[in-house]
């Protein structure tokens, strides 16, 4: 009654299946993958990433941190050291000790101060194409930021005890002056006198603070290179992505070859 025989439908190949069928582009795409991610690694300069960690000195009753000691208050201090520490003042500090990295515009563009959004942590990147120039690049963003920060100290410091001694020598006239036997004169010398210890007390806080604040810095975890970062270890990391989207690509290829050349139709 029919002309010839209706023809079974054939069963979707698998993937194994197609893979093994057409073995010689399962093999191949994925070499040619490899050989891509390595000629990326060669052709694209190679980066070196060098980090260090700045813990800063807990600020906390120091003159320059008068907002408490709370955890959000921790994050606002080290957002605004992060901050300084990519300010002009320091970059063009750190390019004069380091001229190897370039000049402050340089290390603006190559390094990078992440503050800790809970802790006084700075975290300092820097990436150059030579590793012994992003390490020391590091470094000397770190040591010019330290400076930068004991000379801002210093100066606030100076301009405070400054102030306490004209306060002082004010008084001090005051004393000097006072009418001998004037219940008056004599009140305003007792006042004198009190406000005077304190100025003392106050010039003696400052100066400790400090002293203890010093640079800024309470530990510092010297810059280095992680692993994996060197011209090997990419183009190791190139080749295995390449490798491994080329096969995934041969085998989709594969399939759908597969399905739309049956086994069965292949074989005729």
């Amino acid at each position: 009654m029919f002309a010839s025989e209706p023809t079974l439908p054939q069963a979707a190949p698998g993937i194994l299946d197609a893979a093994l069928r057409y073995r010689r582009t399962t093999l191949v795409v994925p070499l040619i993958g490899a050989a891509i991610g390595l000629l990326f690694t060669v052709l694209t300069p190679s980066l070196f990433t060098a980090i260090g960690n700045v813990t800063l000195t807990d600020p906390t009753g120091s003159s320059t941190f008068a907002a408490g000691s709370s955890t959000s208050d921790l994050g606002r201090y080290s957002v605004e050291r992060a901050e300084f520490a990519r300010s002009s003042t320091v970059l063009e500090s750190a390019a004069e000790s380091f001229p190897r990295a370039g000049s402050a515009s340089d290390l603006r563009d190559a390094c990078s101060v992440t503050p800790s959004s809970d802790s006084a942590i700075l975290t300092v990147e820097c990436s150059f194409s030579e590793e012994r120039t992003a390490l020391g690049a590091v470094e000397a963003l770190v040591s010019s930021y330290r400076l930068a920060t004991k000379t801002q100290m210093t100066a606030k410091a100076d301009k405070a005890l400054a102030a306490i001694d004209t306060e002082r020598t004010a008084l001090t006239d005051q004393l000097r002056t006072a009418v001998s036997g004037d219940p008056f004169a004599a009140a305003l010398a007792d006042a004198a006198a009190v406000r005077l210890a304190q100025l003392d007390q106050n010039a003696s806080d400052i100066r400790t603070t400090q002293a203890l604040f010093g640079d800024g810095v309470d530990a510092y975890d010297p810059a280095r290179v992680p692993d994996g970062a060197g011209f090997v270890a990419q183009a190791l990391r190139n080749i295995i992505v390449g490798g491994v989207i080329g096969l995934i690509g041969a085998v989709l290829v594969a399939w759908f070859r597969a399905d739309r050349t049956p086994i069965g139709e292949a074989s005729t």
